[in-house]
């Protein structure tokens, strides 16, 4: 009898390693960068960073594996997510799955140059109103 010692065998992983592009005009970027993701001990955060003037509806989305036929998603190295395969460009390659955003962010302009503008209006309106009541 063969006893075989396994315990710091390395576990599988894809050969090929998850990454997405941050979109560019939606308003915003990561502060990670441009490209989010890789193998399996990269971090697949994204830190978002509103474009000047916008604000952004979410702080933080991170890369997930989206699986055919499944509606939860995954962290990629969580799980087995072939969005490459094993054979691609054939028709028999075996990739099931692609890589989606957690969230997309929806970014808009940010009012808070035109909310103080509009403050310091009302202001100098009430000032003046002041000094013609005074006068």
């Amino acid at each position: 009898m063969h006893l075989v010692y396994l315990q710091n065998m390395p576990q599988l992983h894809a050969a090929w390693g998850w990454t997405m592009t941050v979109p560019s005009g939606l308003g915003f970027s990561c502060s990670e960068g441009t490209e989010i993701g890789g193998g399996a001990s990269a971090s697949f955060d994204c830190t978002v960073e509103p474009d000047a003037n916008m604000k952004c509806s979410v702080e933080t989305i991170s890369v997930m594996c989206s699986k055919a036929g499944v509606t939860d998603t995954f962290n990629p190295p969580d799980g087995v997510c072939l969005n490459v395969g094993h054979s691609p460009g054939t028709d028999s390659n075996d990739n099931d799955s692609t890589l989606v955003w957690s969230e997309v962010p929806s970014c808009t302009e940010s009012n808070s140059l035109s909310s103080g503008a509009s403050r310091g209006a009302a202001l100098t309106v009430a000032l003046l109103f002041g000094f013609m009541l005074s006068h």
